[in-house]
């Protein structure tokens, strides 16, 4: 049987390190195990390897850097694939939740900003934006 092409390598190699990261993510805290998560991580650096701009492999290991314990490396990443891809929401999103889980306000209102201004009616900039007018202001009706 022949090799699949690359660009199938690649989409099987995402599916593959998405998967796992998800098998992790179901595990109790106690059963994870570490190296899945870097067979994850090195999956998706495959995928990088193959192309730089690769969406599923930029946010795929933003993940698997996040599910590392490595948030701050994880948001400079979504924020490098933001700037190589303007144009990806999911890459908006994944960036806009980084700087809510690092509680970095300016790089979330930042962010915000560029992800509503792609698609503003997108439901995960919208409930970020409610969070953060409640966390920041406590402002309910702005929130709503």
């Amino acid at each position: 049987m022949p090799a699949p092409a690359p660009a199938l390598r690649a989409r099987l190699s995402a599916l593959l390190g998405f998967v796992l990261l998800e098998q992790q993510a179901a595990e109790r805290p106690a059963g994870r195990d570490a190296g899945e998560v870097a067979a994850a991580l090195g999956l998706f650096d495959g995928v990088l390897r193959a192309d730089p701009n690769d969406l599923e492999g930029l946010l795929g290991k933003a993940r698997a850097l996040e599910a590392s314990h490595q948030l701050q490396a994880a948001f400079e990443l979504a924020t490098e694939a933001a700037a190589r891809l303007p144009w990806a929401v999911p890459v908006l999103a994944e960036q806009a939740r980084l700087a809510l889980a690092l509680q970095d306000w300016d790089a979330l209102g930042e962010g915000l900003s560029r992800l509503l201004a792609a698609d503003a009616n997108n439901l995960s900039g919208l409930a970020f934006e409610a969070l953060r007018s409640l966390l920041l202001h406590g402002d309910r009706a702005a929130a709503t």
